[in-house]
Formats: C-alpha cells, sequence, structure tokens
C-alpha cells in the first residue's frame, strides 16, 4: 500500500538554497492574487498571492528529480508532464490562508455527452423526460467522436508537490496540513529546501500565517486519467 504523500530534506547547502532564492525574487514583481480553480478570486477559500514559471527554468529540472524519485519508490503513477508547463511561485503574508481543498477532483474531468432518454437514466442537472443529445441526426455522430477523443486524450492531474523557499524560523502559522480519509491530519516539514509529493486527491490546507511570510514553489504532474 503506498503512502499518500512522501517528502525529502534534501539538505541543499545554504548557498545553493540562497542561490533559488535570488532567482526567483525576480518574479515578486509579477505577483498578483491568487486565484481558485484558475479564474474565480474567493479570499473566503484562498487567500495568497502567485505568479508562475516557466517549466523551462533550471529550478524544474532540480524539482523533477526528485518528482520522479518519489513517483518511483511509492507512487508508481503513469506521468507524463507538468500540469500548465509552468510552476507556481505562491506567498504568505500575514493573515493569508488556502482552506481545505483538493487539487484533482472527478468533476473537473470531461463529461461525455449521453444521448439516452431521461425517463430511463438521470444525470445531475437535467429533467425527467429530457433527452441529452446535440443536432438534428446529421450530427449525431459529432458526440460520439468527441466522447472518444477526450476520454482517450484526457489528461488529469496526478501529483502534486511543494518546494518550501522559507524556513520554520522565518513565519508562524502557515502550516501546510494533509488529511486522510479519517480525519486524520498530519503536517508538512517546514524546512527551507524540503519537498512534498502528495497524491492530487488528497484534502490539505495551508493555515492563516500569523507572522512573517511563507514561500514556496508549487505544482501539479499530469498523467493519463485514471482507468
Amino acid at each position: 500500500m503506498a503512502y499518500r504523500l512522501v517528502y525529502y530534506f534534501t539538505d541543499l547547502p545554504t548557498e545553493i538554497a540562497d542561490i533559488i532564492d535570488k532567482d526567483i525574487q525576480k518574479y515578486d514583481a509579477y505577483m498578483s492574487t491568487s486565484q481558485v480553480l484558475g479564474f474565480r478570486t474567493t479570499k473566503k477559500v484562498r487567500n495568497s498571492d502567485n505568479t508562475w514559471i516557466d517549466e523551462t527554468s533550471w529550478i524544474t529540472g532540480f524539482l523533477w528529480h526528485y518528482i520522479e524519485k518519489g513517483n518511483r519508490e511509492n507512487f508508481l503513477y503513469d506521468l507524463t508532464n507538468i500540469d500548465g508547463t509552468n510552476i507556481q511561485y505562491t506567498r504568505y503574508s500575514k493573515g493569508q490562508f488556502y482552506k481545505t481543498h483538493v487539487d484533482e477532483t472527478i468533476q473537473s474531468h470531461f463529461k461525455p455527452i449521453i444521448n439516452i432518454p431521461m425517463s430511463n437514466h438521470t444525470t445531475l442537472g437535467a429533467k425527467i423526460g429530457d433527452t441529452i443529445t446535440v443536432g438534428d441526426r446529421g450530427q449525431m455522430m459529432q458526440p460520439r467522436i468527441d466522447n472518444f477523443v477526450n476520454t482517450s486524450t484526457e489528461s488529469v492531474r496526478k501529483l502534486s508537490f511543494v518546494y518550501q523557499l522559507t524556513d520554520s524560523d522565518e513565519y508562524e502559522g502557515g502550516n501546510l496540513v494533509f488529511y486522510d480519509d479519517n480525519g486524520n491530519k498530519s503536517i508538512a516539514p517546514r524546512i527551507r529546501g524540503s519537498i512534498i509529493l502528495f497524491d492530487s486527491r488528497t484534502k490539505h490546507e495551508v493555515t492563516e500565517v500569523t507572522k512573517g511570510v511563507r514561500k514556496s514553489l508549487v505544482g501539479w504532474v499530469n498523467g493519463p486519467r485514471w482507468r
């Protein structure tokens, strides 16, 4: 049985960690209010700031080593690429947080078009007597084609990762907390340079920062839809 999350203490020399910090500082000017699902600003759920770093950055290559290591040693998932071809540089200042959430859910997957009378089949949001269909008889093959293409090629988030940029004595609060199916919680390491990998379907949160600033690099790794 695999673990939901694994983490590595990279033991980076201080000089190397400083180089990462210095290189990332150039992105500070591009910080903006974080969004939920990429398009909604909801500070009651997520209150933080972030910007994006292209996956071609040398930092992504450094992180990828640990992603492959963690996947090989624990998850054994079919992985293909960094989600969105970039990683997120995130900042939590005093009073900021991200409430309990998951990075991937079946609700975000492709929803097939089902051409079945509603008297025999119900679908969320449809009414009895409705028929889920698209166009006239000449268009009836298109939904089937769309279904086949999307279900055959769809990519979903499978692994999430976090790289800790700040050390524990630089801020208070701001814990990265994980929850299992029974509600038991575990707190991720706060040591600068540590890397945390976890199944993207795992519930987690960042508690409110009460002092200082917490910075991290966050990203997701995709793979073919679960079967």
